[in-house]
């Protein structure tokens, strides 16, 4: 009798070890969840996100691309800090808003949005009152190999803001910033945040309006010009450099700076 009991005892533990790996594998499948819902994949989460919805990474994570219909926030869960890589296509933006928070963002090689149609000659494509904001982000966008491509094109009435966060904008053939010159502009935020152009056709292309606020700015190595057309509401306690441009380097119709430095020279 004491030697069954042993022996049961033996079983209910070796099956208690059993279902914990079983958990423990499946937990070390998903990479991404919303509220208590898991998926295996990032795409699958954007996917059966609903509008306004945030999605938490618990792990480094691909997509193939992002075509957003609905406002969106993707995160890293807890005090993590994940990275997000665009595999095939970049972000197709449709009068919507676009977060990504405390995520590092990797997009090499990319030479359209998902909407192959019409927004295939730019990496990230915003329609009509869409916005994307980076929140403590460090993201990098290498058009290196691209072809005639734009990285980040806006059609009208667009926001690009950048809090705590780098963005870095390199090797593309047209404009690291560009508008379509249509019935509206973008406008650029920059606080407490470093951006990089470099090695592009042109850094600020079109006429909007850009703050620049206890940040630090280079738009260098272009082979046109370093911005073409725009509004410097406020360049404050911010290093501001057009330097090393083939064109001209500072183009613009409004110009404040407050305790500041900025340099423009070929």
């Amino acid at each position: 009798m004491k030697k069954n009991k042993l022996f049961m005892y033996a079983l209910i533990f070796l099956a208690g070890i059993f279902t914990l790996n079983i958990n423990a594998k499946a937990d070390e499948e998903y990479v991404a969840k919303i509220e208590d819902t898991m998926y295996v994949t990032l795409d699958e989460a954007v996917v059966a996100a609903q509008d306004g919805e945030t999605i938490e990474l618990l792990k480094d994570a691909t997509t193939e691309g992002l075509n957003l219909n609905k406002n969106l926030t993707i995160t890293s869960e807890s005090d993590s800090h994940y990275t997000i890589t665009f595999t095939k296509y970049g972000i197709a933006l449709w009068g919507k808003n676009l977060t990504f928070k405390d995520v590092d963002v990797v997009m090499t090689g990319i030479n359209s949005t998902p909407y192959t149609a019409e927004w295939n000659w730019m990496t990230i494509c915003a329609s009509k009152d869409a916005s994307l904001t980076l929140e403590n982000v460090n993201m990098t966008m290498d058009g290196e190999g691209t072809g005639n491509i734009h990285a980040i094109y806006f059609c009208s009435n667009n926001i690009l803001n950048l809090t705590n966060s780098v963005l870095t904008i390199k090797n593309y053939t047209q404009d690291a910033l560009e508008w379509d010159g249509g019935n509206g502009g973008y406008n650029v935020n920059i606080i407490n945040s470093i951006f990089v152009s470099d090695h592009n056709r042109s850094g600020f292309t079109g006429t909007f309006t850009a703050t620049i606020d206890n940040s630090k700015v280079d738009v260098i190595n272009s082979t046109g010009n370093g911005s073409n057309g725009s509004n410097f509401r406020i360049i404050n306690n911010s290093v501001v450099n057009f330097n090393n441009n083939v064109a001209h380097g500072l183009s613009t119709s409004n110009l404040i700076i407050d305790n500041s430095y900025v340099e423009a020279k070929y």
